[in-house]
């Protein structure tokens, strides 16, 4: 990959069928790469998991999930569990998807069939982020009211409950898995990251607080991008706290699996990348978005080689680029 403009290749409609000739549209809420890099799967309002290829066409979609809410059905109609996050397995036969119901789904990564649900009372509780750890053997998820659940692979995949849940320190903006899988590290509301070892889940570690309102944070391998009100921020694999660039930053990503580029969002309509050069990262280019039409901020992911970005406008759908012509 290098540092230009990136090319617009077509947009994918989070399209739900009714029948056979009717479509109705419905905002995308989350998008993730497959590890393979052949394809990319969107989740949100319709219930369903939808994965398009490289040219935007329709690969396969999952059946979509009914809401458990109270009087879901009892309005003249049937209300569908949105999809407000999901997480592809690391080897890709998985994907773990969380709905704003209290529900966890466990999607066969190739076909998109159901393989297992788990759900609890309260389906008032949105469950917010997912994650797998590295070897693909255990997940974890959060919730708005301030739980971490977490399970076993065997154990998700025969919809049990968690093998353990614990409160958090308020809301959390994000959570995953270190790169050895035995610790699990949130960066929460109140601007701190935190670790917890798996088998002593109780108890969590400061690694650093923040400056500003949290807003994401992205992984990869031992190191993290935080992204803040003040600026975006890196955590290296020495757990140095470096601050790369300044602002608001609604969203970014890493671009590629090799750690070197980084995409960021920090006002609605300026995408900026970042290379890294040595030990820093330097600004490489910077783009406009036109989010004219889009009524919610856009959120941004990578294809594993750093080839594609893809451009998550929420209410609109999703727009896809190259970034290497």
């Amino acid at each position: 990959m290098h540092p230009t403009h990136p090319r617009y290749l077509t947009e994918f409609k989070y399209h739900h069928s009714y029948s056979s000739y009717s479509y109705d549209s419905y905002a995308t809420l989350c998008a993730q790469w497959a590890p393979s890099g052949k394809h990319m799967v969107a989740g949100g309002e319709s219930g369903s998991v939808i994965a398009h290829d490289h040219r935007g066409d329709e690969v396969w979609r999952t059946r979509s999930i009914y809401s458990k809410k109270p009087g879901a059905r009892g309005r003249g109609g049937i209300l569908y569990s949105h999809i407000q996050c999901l997480a592809y397995s690391p080897d890709g036969a998985y994907i773990a998807a969380g709905t704003f119901d209290h529900q966890v789904v466990l999607f066969d990564g190739v076909t998109g069939e159901t393989k297992a649900r788990w759900e609890r009372r309260g389906h008032n509780t949105i469950i917010q982020h997912i994650a797998w750890s590295p070897d693909g053997k255990q997940v974890i998820a959060t919730t708005s009211k301030g739980r971490l659940y977490h399970w076993g692979l065997d154990a998700l995949s025969s919809g049990e409950k968690p093998g353990w849940t614990t409160g958090v320190e308020g809301a959390l903006v994000g959570a995953s898995f270190d790169a050895s899988g035995e610790y699990i590290e949130t960066f929460g509301a109140d601007g701190i990251l935190r670790s917890r070892a798996v088998a002593k889940y109780r108890k969590a570690y400061v690694l650093a607080e923040v400056p500003g309102k949290p807003r994401c944070v992205a992984r990869c391998g031992e190191e993290l991008l935080l992204g803040t009100s003040e600026g975006l921020f890196h955590f290296d694999h020495e757990r140095r706290l470096e601050r790369l660039n300044g602002g608001d930053i609604r969203s970014m990503c890493w671009v590629g699996q090799g750690g070197d580029h980084i995409a960021f969002r920090s006002r609605d309509c300026e995408v900026t990348l970042l290379s890294r050069d040595g030990h820093r990262f330097e600004e490489a280019d910077r783009w406009e978005i036109d989010t004219s039409r889009s009524y919610r901020p856009f959120h941004l992911a990578s294809s594993p080689d750093g080839a594609y970005l893809s451009i998550i406008r929420m209410g609109e759908g999703v727009y896809l680029c190259r970034t290497d012509d």
